[in-house]
């Protein structure tokens, strides 16, 4: 018989799991044009189509092995580019502040435009990296 906390356990791999993959799919897509046409494909079925490495394999013609090795240096490269350029945390500290100045009611012509910067700037964002 399962223990709850095993169970609980369990359910907190299943999410790291998956808050992995989202954020290695939100990566890829910043840093995209750095990614080799084969990284970027293993990535997008892994991250974005839920396969395994098994089902990856297959589509493209290589093995779970080759799937696992690609991934873990596709990640260590989204992890390294990341901790170098920073795009993506730029970008949710852009959307964060969106966030607080939406919040902010005034008439204030220089509160005004500043929300309009930062919502220009999300936007090109968001469109030159598919979000």
């Amino acid at each position: 018989m399962k223990t709850l906390d095993s169970m609980e356990v369990k359910l907190s791999v299943v999410d790291t799991r998956l808050n992995r993959k989202v954020e290695y799919g939100m990566l890829a897509s910043f840093y995209v044009s750095l990614l080799t046409d084969r990284q970027l494909s293993v990535i997008r079925l892994y991250c974005n189509e839920d396969l395994s490495y098994g089902e990856i394999g297959e589509q493209l013609g290589i093995s779970r092995q080759g799937v696992s090795s690609t991934l873990l240096r596709s990640f260590d490269k989204l992890d390294q580019l990341e901790k170098d350029l920073g795009l993506a945390k730029a970008f949710y500290k852009l959307t964060e502040l969106s966030s607080i100045l939406s919040k902010i009611n005034t008439d204030d012509p220089s509160l005004i435009r500043a929300k309009q910067i930062v919502l220009s700037m999300i936007s090109a964002e968001e469109e030159k990296h598919g979000i």
